[in-house]
């Protein structure tokens, strides 16, 4: 289904750009219909040509002029007293003797034009040109069949491509006797034979300095690159993704990690049982204390499969570590760094001359207590994930946000002056405000800062009690607003 709308759309789009196309050559034609009438007329002298139709030959130059032109219904030449010198028609009696007497047709498919013209004589006269849509509607139908064609033609091509598309997919499905699920491309069901002789692999001998370079590594991220790498140089294959069953992602994550709902990681699991080879991917399930925590997609042969496993699962165990590790480090609500690692952040960048002058900023989300209440829990955990969110994209890579707690947050800004602060807080203050997060209510925030000049200053306690107390001021002066304290007692 999510496939099938873009390719709706796009045939959409093509038969709108045929149809302005059509319209364009169907205008251009009708332009190219006036034209040539205005040339036909201008063939005819006017009244300032001197060099009007010879005597003999006027009458058969215009009956020559009728015949070239098959649209032209009725061609009248008049004198100076209207009165008829040369008619030549192709219309009903009726209509031509309408004509005759005056040039307003009612007839609307009919175009009468004058034009003063100069007679053998050398007197004046006029020339009446009724013209018909006779070639009008035979180039209209001729674009209308040609566009209705290519229409059918592109929707006839579409239809037969996606019915081509989907035969090849069952074929395919069919001879490699998989059962794919949409979350994850690939994703093979592992057989019972397979599974049971990946499980049986427990000889992990020379892969000791693998376990080590993984020891010392310190993120998840790093983890999968020092993978990747080892297994492109030692086993002949590259790892994919891995599949971890969580709604948020880690901090320095890598693209090759992949965030599932623990219900759709459940599926994944479930259809491990099935089989362990899809075409050139191999899936491989990582463990550890007997309890499976991820999935890993490598790229390779079959003559390299046990290779792959064995060094694939020695990184099941730091991988796992580090996962918990990153877990406990971070909110899982918001993603943003958890109290536990605002503490350990702020602890040691106080620390830091280099980090001075050192801001904190406390955020409180105004009347969030009446969101939870009025509108439930599910919508009090989306403004949380929304001011989450704003806050992490508005601060400097250098800075730290964090949840301080609740509907609280906290942003830690090393080298980071009061003046900016003020700035940067009344930056987010305006974007939380301007967000739109929840249909028929406003979300705002309230600011306090506090920042540290020296590292007498830079006490972790004496930080939050002065950013405290500005956040307070906020509070207790309106709310949405932006509060500051650096010795002194609190400003707005």
């Amino acid at each position: 289904m999510k496939k099938t709308i873009p390719l709706v759309f796009l045939l959409c789009t093509v038969l709108i750009l045929l149809m302005a196309f059509a319209h364009w050559v169907w205008q251009r034609g009708l332009d190219d219909i006036q034209t040539r009438q205005a040339l036909t007329m201008n063939e005819i002298p006017g009244q300032r040509n001197s060099s009007p139709f010879p005597p003999d030959r006027w009458q058969t130059r215009l009956k020559a002029l009728f015949d070239d032109n098959p649209d032209l219904g009725v061609l009248l030449v008049r004198d100076r007293s209207d009165s008829p010198l040369l008619l030549l028609s192709r219309l009903p009696q009726d209509q031509t003797g309408t004509l005759l007497q005056t040039t307003a047709p009612t007839n609307t498919a009919i175009i009468v034009q004058t034009r003063e013209i100069q007679l053998p004589n050398g007197q004046s006269g006029s020339a009446v040109f009724a013209w018909t849509d006779v070639l009008a509607k035979a180039h209209t139908q001729r674009i209308l069949q040609i566009a209705i064609v290519a229409a059918l033609v592109i929707i006839l091509g579409w239809i037969l491509a996606t019915i081509l598309t989907s035969v090849v997919k069952r074929r395919q499905g069919q001879s490699s006797g998989t059962a794919v699920l949409e979350e994850i491309d690939p994703i093979e069901a592992l057989s019972e034979r397979n599974k049971k002789l990946s499980e049986e692999i427990e000889d992990l001998s020379g892969l000791r300095e693998v376990a080590i370079l993984a020891g010392k590594e310190t993120s998840p991220a790093g983890l999968i690159r020092l993978a990747a790498s080892v297994l492109a140089a030692r086993a002949d294959a590259h790892l994919r993704w891995i599949a971890i069953p969580r709604a948020q992602t880690l901090a320095d994550s890598d693209p090759r990690i992949r965030y599932i709902s623990p219900a759709r990681y459940a599926r994944l699991e479930a259809a491990l049982g099935d089989g362990l080879r899809h075409t050139n991917s191999l899936l491989v399930p990582l463990s550890c204390s007997d309890k499976e925590f991820a999935i890993a997609c490598l790229k390779t042969t079959p003559e390299h499969d046990q290779r792959a496993i064995q060094y694939m699962r020695q990184f099941a165990s730091p991988l796992y570590s580090l996962i918990l590790r990153d877990i406990a480090e971070n909110d899982s609500l918001t993603g943003l760094f958890s109290r536990r690692s605002f503490d350990e952040i702020l602890a040691r960048v106080s620390r830091e001359e280099a980090s001075l002058p050192l801001t904190l900023i406390l955020v409180d989300i105004d009347h969030f207590k009446e969101v939870n209440d009025s509108l439930g829990h599910p919508a009090g955990d989306l403004v949380l994930q929304r001011v989450a969110s704003i806050l992490h994209d508005g601060i400097p890579r250098t800075a730290s946000a964090c949840r301080y707690g609740g509907e609280e947050f906290a942003l830690i800004l090393p080298e980071t002056g009061l003046p900016e602060a003020v700035s940067l807080a009344e930056n987010l203050r305006m974007t939380v405000a301007t967000a739109g997060m929840l249909q028929h209510r406003s979300v705002t925030a309230s600011f306090g800062i506090a920042v540290a000049r020296s590292t007498e200053e830079a006490v972790p306690a004496l930080l939050l009690s002065r950013a405290d107390t500005a956040l307070y001021f906020s509070k207790q002066h309106g709310r949405n607003m932006v509060s500051s304290q650096g010795t002194g007692s609190p400003r707005p």
